[in-house]
Order: C-alpha cells, then structure tokens, then sequence
C-alpha cells in the first residue's frame, strides 16, 4: 500500500457557526489540529466562535478540528 503523502493534498479552512464560512485553502499542510492555530488565534483575537475545521479536499472528509471561543 502506498504511504500517504500530505505534500500533495490540498485542504480547505472552514468555520463553522450557524453558517459555513470558508477562510483559506492551503496544499501540503500536516493534516492536524495544530494546523488550525493561526485561524483559530485570530479569530479569537476577533471576537469570534464556531468550530473551525481542516477539510480534505479531495474526501471532503474533515481531517481536523478545533473550538473557537472567546477566552473569559
């Protein structure tokens, strides 16, 4: 079988709320959550909430995710 390679893919940044927004579409990323931190960290710098996901583009399967929320 052959090894997975994600230098390759191409993946889309999505948050969700009540609505799907997509922020970016980014190639060759790691496939995790980690991925996700400088969306997340503006968002929340912006004020904003949902759940922020990293979307294979090819599966349309969601390869990551993370909550948003404002800090306290």
């Amino acid at each position: 079988m052959p090894k997975f390679d994600h230098r390759n893919r191409s993946y889309r940044v999505e948050l969700r709320t009540d609505q799907t927004r997509i922020l970016d579409r980014v190639k060759g990323v790691f496939p995790q959550f980690r991925t996700l931190d400088p969306y997340a960290s503006r968002l929340i710098q912006e004020g904003e909430q949902g759940e922020l996901l990293l979307i294979d583009e090819a599966t349309d399967q969601i390869v990551a995710r993370k909550l948003v929320k404002p800090k306290d």
